[in-house]
């Protein structure tokens, strides 16, 4: 046993040889194992750093495309009547989110601090605090995009873009800038990676903000040659698609004893209406009248028991710089007649007739060929054309929207007391019809705008007037429109009006001289003013007063202030003048007031923000 276990614990030396080739293989094997994961764990991370690499490029590649819907979206909505300001917001995409943000620049501040050639690649300025950080500018007719700016200039500037081209400029000339500038902020989420792309872009406009490329304040004198005559009016640097006229039957500025004043409009030569009314002053009865037209645009009406044409006239054309006119009757008068004109980015204008009928509801008004931005309305009480009545009653009003939308009239019996006399405005209405048939006048009608609709636009009759009623109409297609209403200030100095939704380029005001209110008033007047700049607005005020025994009837216009608000020639209580347009709105400076807070209309117009230029992208990051 011994021997055997002696033999079995030794080895010979090919035994010791073999079992060492067997260790060095072992560890062979494990060194090759070890070689081999580490090859696998390094392909693993290979892999691994690859997918993520094409997960991340994916990621970013899906925010971007995220990103650009956000910025595409907004434009959409913007060309299709939403605020720029109002196109904010989040929203969801697959697996995306879009943050939007958007700032309207409408601005008309900044002027030039020194001439510039149609070279010149820096453009100097008084002040770029308010302007964006990248964009596009107009000075005069020329558009300019830059690509940064200091506190006084903008730089990296590309001269003549838009189709426009580069020119001179004197110093003092405005900048102003018109777009509207778009940042999104897409995001893409997985369960390695979280991607954001931002990309800016502006949508720019014609210039915007004191260009006067689509509206135009002025005033000329009638013609006082005999029958048929012309005015030619040169000077409002457009063709106009639609033009307003205001007037008083007065060939100096100030007031006057008596009342004979209208409105009327045209938006071509066959496409023209007017209503005027007048009454007499220092009358122991009152001695009014009216008279209407759906073949003139201006009527010259005066007083007396049976009221007179003394002068009417008719649109010949729009022309280049202007338009022409025909009066068909006339005095030798030199009255002075209130204008604005409309055009540029106006693409539709109609001045026509719809009879409003005595049924209580909606009632829709088709055949207008479009869909309105504005409708503005006048009228007067049922009566033939061309044909001067006994009885004063005239009614304007303006819509832009159901919201949107305000109205008021003037009526006087004739050979009635003077105390029956009636006033009306509301901002819950846009047509108010008096009675000047019954002592005093009483509400016929109140009628509020609906809707805008593809072939015209929408009433709703929550009180039908006793009889169907003719209703004149200028219907608008194109620009930007706002309606509304402000109350005077009741101390002197600046009072701006907010809320508009963009910098406008023209101002209507309208106001019956009273403190807000839905009811009939017995006492009021009738204010009307319009303004393109601080030096080009004018305007018309009228009053048959109902407090007064014998009759006070009066009326006033001027071309150096905006608004007069009055209690008889002797009595201004508040005249404001304009200072200008704000990008929310607009400025008035009050140089007289009184602690009556009277209620006025206003209707803002401006040109479209995007009917010139286009699109600029910037991506951010």
């Amino acid at each position: 046993m011994k021997h055997l276990e002696i033999h079995q614990n030794s080895a010979s030396p090919v035994s010791r040889k073999i079992g060492g080739q067997q260790g060095a293989s072992l560890i062979v094997v494990v060194v090759m194992i070890l070689v081999l994961g580490m090859a696998i764990a390094g392909m693993i991370s290979m892999v691994n750093t690859e997918s993520f690499n094409a997960m991340h490029q994916q990621a970013a590649a899906e925010a971007d495309y995220v990103t650009r819907a956000g910025i595409e979206k907004g434009l959409y909505r913007l060309k299709n009547g939403t605020g720029c300001s109002a196109l904010a917001g989040s929203d969801t995409l697959g697996t995306g989110s879009i943050s939007t943000t958007a700032i309207p620049y409408n601005l008309s501040t900044a002027i030039l601090s020194a001439t510039i050639s149609n070279t010149d690649t820096t453009i100097p300025v008084d002040a770029t605090a308010s302007y964006a950080a990248w964009g596009r500018v107009k000075i005069e007719s020329e558009e300019i995009a830059y690509a940064s700016k200091t506190a006084t200039s903008f730089t990296g500037v590309q001269r003549g873009v838009g189709g426009t081209a580069a020119a001179g400029h004197l110093s003092g000339k405005l900048a102003t800038q018109n777009q509207c500038f778009i940042s999104a902020t897409g995001t893409v989420n997985g369960p390695i990676v979280n991607t954001q792309r931002v990309i800016e872009a502006i949508q720019v406009g014609g210039g915007g903000g004191g260009g006067s490329t689509s509206t135009k304040y002025g005033s000329f004198t009638k013609a006082t040659g005999g029958a048929p005559v012309s005015d030619v009016v040169t000077g409002v640097g457009f063709q106009p698609k639609a033009v307003i006229f205001l007037w008083t039957r007065q060939t100096a500025e100030g007031f006057a004893a008596d009342l004979n004043a209208g409105v009327g409009f045209a938006s071509g030569p066959a496409n023209e209406r007017a209503v005027s009314v007048t009454s007499l002053d220092n009358q122991g009865n009152s001695d009014t009248g009216r008279r209407r037209s759906e073949s003139n645009m201006i009527l010259l009406l005066s007083g007396g028991t049976d009221p007179t044409l003394e002068a009417q006239a008719e649109l010949t054309s729009f022309d280049a710089d202007g338009f022409t006119i025909n009066w068909t009757t006339n005095d030798a008068n030199a009255y002075r007649i209130h204008y604005i004109a409309l055009g540029g980015d106006i693409t539709n204008a109609l001045a026509s007739t719809f009879t409003l009928t005595d049924v209580t509801g909606n009632q829709a008004v088709t055949g207008v060929g479009f869909q309105p931005d504005s409708v503005m309305f006048l009228w007067s009480f049922t009566t033939d054309v061309d044909v001067s009545e006994r009885g004063s009653e005239i009614g304007i009003g303006f819509a832009e929207s159901a919201a949107a939308q305000g109205g008021m009239v003037y009526a006087a019996k004739d050979n009635d007391t003077n105390t029956e006399k009636r006033w009306q405005q509301r901002t819950d209405a846009t047509i108010l019809i008096l009675d000047p048939e019954r002592s005093p006048p009483d509400q016929d009608a109140v009628v509020d705008f609906v809707s805008m609709d593809a072939d015209g636009f929408t009433v709703n009759k929550s009180d039908p007037p006793k009889n169907d009623t003719p209703i004149f109409y200028l219907a608008l297609k194109g620009g930007r429109h706002s309606v509304g209403a402000f109350d005077q200030a009741t101390t002197t100095g600046n009072q701006s009006t907010t809320g508009v939704g963009f910098q406008p380029e023209q101002l209507i005001l309208a106001s019956f001289n009273l403190a807000a209110t839905t009811a009939l008033s017995g006492g009021g007047a009738i204010s009307l003013g319009a303004a393109a700049s601080s030096t080009a607005r004018g305007g018309i005020w009228f009053q048959d007063r109902s407090d007064a025994d014998p009759s006070e009837a009066n009326m006033y216009t001027a071309t150096s202030d905006t608004l007069t608000l009055a209690t008889g020639p002797s009595t201004v209580d508040a005249r404001a003048d304009f200072v200008q347009f704000d990008p929310d709105g607009f400025t008035l400076d009050w140089t007289t007031a009184d602690a009556t807070a009277r209620q006025t209309l206003y209707w803002a117009v401006a040109p479209s923000l995007f009917t010139l230029g286009g699109i600029d992208w910037r991506e951010v990051y």
